[in-house]
């Protein structure tokens, strides 16, 4: 009881759940309403190395999306960028594309984020995969490829969403309590600890199909990382495993 009052005085002192609507879109990744030249030329190469990196014959990029809180108006010196890679998949004797094929892109994309360090101007890069034929619930929209808004931000329809403070501080606050459990306790099970990161990004990506980057789990999500728990999770599994792998 008294760790979970510890972390509520923490969320509150800290206001992590609040998220400001800023009169203009982050200045250093927009000029006005523009996505910056180099900015886009370099979420490109990304895109491309990302490719490459999946090594799947039949997949090539339709689209590449940037969406989330730095294409709107409620970034956060924590936000991230949201990159958004629109597979299409050549089908191959009739068959379609289905899960099975999203899960492959999921693994590699969890493998690929692992793996790289990306930041632009300091704010850490996010790669996510969707088919074609899937839409993004999100308040803004932009496509990388066509370098043109396909679903522009509006700030007075940000003011207008009902945030639900409480259902956002009681997902953060359990996972935290759980990462404070695992990390403090020194616990050498990586498998547990592995299961707990998946658990929290199968939560994010969970709150962004049902209702874009405003959902409870995202929101969730991003206390969460504000508050520095992901980072501390992640550094601990990077030891344990280092442990492990020494003699």
């Amino acid at each position: 009881a008294q760790m979970k009052q510890t972390l509520i005085q923490f969320l509150n002192e800290r206001d992590l759940t609040k998220f400001k609507i800023h009169d203009s879109l982050n200045v250093n990744l927009w000029a006005g309403e523009k996505l910056k030249r180099e900015v886009c030329t370099q979420l490109q190469k990304i895109a491309d190395e990302f490719v490459e990196f999946v090594d799947m014959e039949n997949f090539s990029i339709s689209d590449l999306i940037f969406t989330g809180s730095l294409a709107n108006y409620n970034y956060t010196s924590h936000s991230d960028i949201d990159l958004h890679i629109v597979a299409n998949v050549t089908e191959k004797r009739g068959e379609k594309c289905d899960l099975d094929i999203l899960d492959i892109f999921n693994t590699k994309r969890m493998l690929w984020n692992s793996q790289h360090d990306i930041t632009i101007h300091g704010f850490p890069v996010e790669l996510y995969v969707q088919l074609a034929n899937d839409d993004v619930v999100a308040t803004a929209v932009y496509s990388v490829k066509r370098d043109e808004w396909v679903r522009k931000p509006n700030k007075k329809e940000l003011k207008q969403i009902d945030i639900d403070d409480y259902a956002i501080k009681f997902k953060a606050l359990k996972i935290m309590g759980d990462i404070d459990e695992l990390v403090d306790a020194k616990t050498d099970n990586i498998q547990l600890m592995k299961k707990l990161k998946e658990k929290i990004w199968a939560m994010r990506q969970a709150g962004l199909d049902k209702s874009g980057e405003m959902s409870v789990e995202n929101l969730a999500f991003k206390t969460i990382r504000n508050s520095g728990h992901i980072d501390k999770l992640l550094t601990y599994m990077r030891h344990v495993e280092d442990e492990e792998l020494s003699m």
